[in-house]
């Protein structure tokens, strides 16, 4: 994989936003030839207020952990594969 993400990417919001975006998408450029890569990241959901707990950073849930390989898969493609929270999602490398 070549490309990769800002980590952290924080977002920003107000107190009466309902709704954060959750998007992890595979990488937008790969090298060939592939081979197989596997690393695991951690996702970290916080936030903070002033006006709670001295302003001090309040976790929302426990971390989630994201799952990532490059592999050939039994049909003998190439795949890229994201694992979170128990959902897998598989996309074919170009």
């Amino acid at each position: 994989m070549v490309s990769s993400t800002r980590n952290p990417d924080p977002h920003q919001s107000t107190g009466n936003n309902s709704f954060s975006p959750d998007n992890n998408m595979p990488p937008s450029k790969y090298q060939q030839p592939y081979m197989y890569a596997h690393f695991t990241a951690t996702q970290r959901f916080w936030w903070i207020c002033p006006c709670y707990q001295n302003g001090n950073l309040q976790l929302f849930v426990p971390d989630v952990t994201i799952d990532r390989q490059v592999f050939q898969d039994t049909d003998s493609i190439w795949k890229y594969q994201i694992q979170k929270s128990g959902y897998i999602n598989k996309v074919p490398l170009p």
